[in-house]
């Protein structure tokens, strides 16, 4: 394309700065597989036919499954009728095979892409923008980044806020309908839409959206105005493609080109004849009209090598740092602690713990340090110490924040400062020491006796679950339900997302986990089965399971819950469809035990009354059972008193020999098991 056909506004965009990437499929099927010389990731079509192939594996008596799935691959431009036959699918499959076969789609191995295939990505690098955004789910953009990228998803609100108020010196990914990182939070089905427009990190996205489409151009690439995801952005967006906002472009065939000025469509056409040679002709000539300095993607490259000539290889840490005697909370944690954290596969529950704190201790710094007048602002990592904490904990509490609220904000910056040591920034992080005393509640934290019996006699009264997951009549009532939930819940002080998941990153209880007795055979030293978990505490740094010996009441409770040959995937207690309803079964457990305020805190009580039972008769034990045992310690043992240590299960079976507490609210229970 020569250079006299690049629009004026557009050239002025390039040299500006002022022109952002949006990146579309037609991008992420131009990489081939090296082994097939196929694309490497499916087209809207390939993903239903895989999705059908899927469900044909796991449902092979039911093969109306997978022709719905095939018939909805063969009809075009039926967005509608896709994302409702991918919901049947995600409900049909369950959340693990679902997961997985996302996975298995999107997020190949990088050696499998053919190094060539990425040019077309790589280019998009040079536009001269550290910021693209794409409806993408895989990570091919990062791949051609060449260095250390950063991923800013929908649920990503601190960094959408950062991105905004200034322009990005390293290199960004917006993905608008998450990434394959995160498969959780992948927009792909009906409810996912539904659950996407209903949160409020995606009003925040929305209106970041418009802020930066107000402020800058956008050029589409990848897309086709057969794209569903380009004209939901038209439709969902109509205010930022009016006169008075900068003109937005789009890399179109001829065919889509003719479209879009019949169609009125509100985005300005550049046009190539061939995606494989002239769109590239096309991004070299805008790429030209890029200032000469370096753009984002040559400055990372040139500053990794500089980097790794001076350093030598940091594995996935950005190449680009800033002088460790003069570096600041938040550039540690751009610089450091994240880049940790997502090569640890860290939740993103932790990570915005840690940007919490880290703007509680930036305002902590304006409004407190440089107030003081004085060079004591707490501005480098060295200077931060055990006083300097108090400090913000003190703080926090002026500022109306909870206890709890300060000494986890305290704590996370200590995480951050742990990160230098390992580093060798600093010396030794300070410690986070006890702060204030709490004050306690009202109402006794643990539950008595009587309270547990109402609980007990309340399960008569619920209504929630009547049907199974796939939605057929179970062999077991609601009463049998709960009541088993609660022998769970009381003898081993599972948390609520280990018992009855709420959230689709919490692995609960499956079948396969249970190991039941037939005709009360002893099984390697238990009567009555065994129980395997993960405890979430210990599951990054032990994830082999806790294996314990059911007790009497669990082993009558379990079997009656057990259906006919359950499959090994399927869970042990059903997952509400939404939490509310699960809330709703808690609050009248609540009233019934007279604990009206308790609310959503009942299974926290219900749970810290099986490990106080669980600590009165084997000292220690339940941090072992719970998963709250140092990682050092092996998962298996616990210590005696004596030094001595002895199997985890073994103390587990000694410690229920003299267990009483539980004896007369497991009477029925007990008696339905002797008839």
């Amino acid at each position: 394309m020569p250079s006299h056909d690049i629009p004026a506004e557009l050239r002025d965009r390039l040299s500006n700065n002022a022109l952002r990437p949006f990146i579309g499929s037609g991008v992420s099927r131009s990489v081939v597989d090296a082994s097939s010389g196929q694309p490497l990731f499916p087209s809207w079509k390939g993903f239903l036919e895989a999705t059908a192939d899927c469900l044909q594996g796991a449902h092979p008596k039911e093969p109306k499954f997978a022709d719905r799935l095939r018939l909805a691959a063969d009809f075009e431009d039926e967005t509608d009728y896709w994302l409702s036959s991918l919901e049947f699918a995600k409900r049909s499959l369950g959340g693990d095979s679902w997961y997985g076969l996302l996975k298995a789609l999107f997020d190949p191995e990088q050696t499998r892409a053919e190094e060539s295939s990425l040019s077309l990505a790589s280019k998009v690098w040079h536009l001269g923008s550290n910021l693209i955004i794409t409806t993408n789910f895989d990570q091919s953009l990062h791949w051609a980044a060449h260095s250390h990228c950063r991923e800013v998803r929908p649920s990503s609100r601190a960094e959408l806020a950062k991105i905004l108020s200034q322009s990005p010196t390293t290199p960004h990914v917006w993905h608008l309908h998450g990434s394959i990182g995160a498969v959780d939070e992948l927009v792909v089905t009906t409810s996912d839409y539904k659950r996407l427009y209903k949160s409020k990190a995606f009003r925040a996205s929305q209106e970041a959206f418009r802020q930066l489409a107000s402020r800058c151009s956008l050029l589409f690439v990848g897309y086709s105005l057969r794209d569903f995801e380009l004209l939901q952005i038209f439709e969902e967006h109509k205010e930022i493609f009016v006169d008075g906002n900068p003109t937005h472009y789009a890399l179109l065939s001829e065919k889509d080109t003719a479209r879009i000025k019949h169609e009125g469509i509100p985005v300005r056409p550049i046009t190539y004849q061939n995606h494989n040679s002239h769109l590239h002709e096309i991004l070299d000539a805008l790429i030209s009209e890029v200032p000469c300095e370096k753009t984002p993607l040559q400055e990372a490259e040139n500053a990794g090598i500089d980097a790794f000539a001076a350093n030598g290889p940091r594995g996935d840490h950005p190449p680009v740092r800033s002088d460790p005697k003069s570096i600041s909370l938040n550039q540690l944690f751009d610089e450091y602690t994240y880049p940790e954290l997502l090569a640890n596969g860290r939740q993103s529950t932790t990570v915005r713990d840690l940007q919490n704190a880290l703007k509680r201790w930036n305002t902590f710094e304006q409004n407190v340090c440089s107030a003081n007048g004085t060079k004591r602002a707490y501005c480098f990592i060295q200077e931060i110490d055990t006083k300097s904490l108090q400090g913000f904990r003190r703080w926090l509490l002026r500022e109306g924040h909870s206890v709890t609220t300060s000494m986890r904000s305290a704590a996370s910056v200590v995480r951050m400062l742990k990160t230098a040591q390992r580093e060798g920034l600093i010396d030794r992080a300070p410690q986070n020491t006890d702060g204030p005393t709490v004050r306690r509640p009202s109402w006794k934290p643990l539950l008595q006796v009587d309270q547990l019996k109402s609980i007990w006699r309340g399960t008569q009264g619920l209504d929630w679950p009547s049907v199974t997951e796939d939605r057929k009549k179970p062999v077991w009532n609601t009463e049998q339900y709960w009541k088993a939930a609660l022998v769970m819940w009381l003898t081993y002080g599972l948390r609520t997302q280990e018992l009855i998941s709420l959230e689709r990153k919490y692995s609960p209880i499956l079948w396969r986990d249970i190991e039941l007795p037939d005709e009360r055979q002893q099984i390697d030293g238990s009567s009555y089965g065994w129980f395997s978990y993960t405890p979430q505490h210990q599951r990054r740094l032990k994830p082999d399971p806790v294996r314990l010996p059911l007790t009497k009441p669990a082993y009558q409770a379990l079997l009656k819950l057990r259906p006919q040959n359950p499959a090994p995937s399927l869970r042990v207690f059903n997952a509400p469809l939404s939490s509310t309803t699960f809330r709703k079964s808690m609050r009248i457990l609540a009233e019934v035990a007279c604990l009206p305020d308790a609310g959503g805190k009942l299974p926290t009580l219900i749970r810290d009354t099986a490990i106080q039972n669980l600590d009165f008769h084997y000292v220690g034990i339940s941090d072992h059972v719970t998963g709250k045992a140092p990682h050092r310690s092996p998962a298996t043992r616990i210590r005696r008193p004596g030094g001595r240590t002895i199997a985890l299960a073994q103390a587990f079976l000694d410690c229920y020999a003299t267990f009483d507490t539980y004896d007369e609210l497991f009477e029925e229970v007990n008696d339905q098991y002797e008839a």
